[in-house]
């Protein structure tokens, strides 16, 4: 979801340096509402030799490939390759017009 969050939703809006979006009322990130309604959860039993009580860290790692893939996604979809995220509906129909 962090991906999904980054890829598709999350974008700081700036004017001479100042946000304007810079609190979660206006900068939106993912939330449950955005989740699929089925997560298959896959467990790691190898325990991390240097993590609190054997615990490994997976989250963030997830999230590095999905912006990416889900550019590529696009570009498969519609012809047009996205370099700036989050990927819109505005970006798309931009960049499907510069095409023409």
């Amino acid at each position: 979801m962090q991906g999904l969050s980054t890829a598709l939703l999350e974008e700081l809006k700036l004017i001479k340096g100042k946000p304007l979006n810079p609190n979660f009322t206006d900068y939106r990130i993912a939330t449950t509402i955005d989740a699929p309604p089925l997560i298959e959860s896959i467990i790691v039993e190898v325990p991390q030799d240097d993590g609190p009580y054997g615990a490994r860290g997976i989250g963030e790692h997830a999230m590095v490939p999905t912006a990416p893939a889900i550019a590529n996604a696009v570009t498969d979809a519609v012809g047009v390759w996205i370099d700036q995220m989050p990927i819109s509906a505005q970006r798309v129909w931009e960049a499907m017009n510069e095409e023409r």
